[in-house]
């Protein structure tokens, strides 16, 4: 569509992992990064309109420990599992705040 938006770093649950093993896998393939889970923070029920259609995602949320090095101003490229390319890099708070992205 062309629109652009902020999303967090994420992905699917596979058929016989957990959903904490899937954090660690996604970090890994999409980032190339090491993470220690530290624990769950919840889940977010999200309810929203994409496309002209109803959709809901259920969201878990987990602290985790990045083992690897990443400087905050460190942009890096990551692999969708369609195989689209995106950028990844941390946004402070105050800018997503702004709005200029949803």
């Amino acid at each position: 569509s062309g629109h652009r938006f902020w999303r967090a770093i994420g992905g699917g649950v596979e058929a016989g992992e957990t959903a904490a093993d899937a954090v660690v896998r996604e970090w890994r393939e999409e980032l190339g990064l090491a993470v220690r889970m530290e624990r769950e923070l919840g889940t977010l029920d999200n309810r929203f309109t994409w496309d002209g259609r109803e959709r809901r995602e259920l969201v878990t949320v987990f602290l985790v420990t990045v083992d690897d090095a990443w400087p905050l101003d460190t942009v890096r490229d990551c692999l969708a599992d369609d195989g689209a390319r995106h950028v990844a890099r941390w946004v402070p708070l105050d800018e997503l705040a702004r709005g200029d992205r949803p």
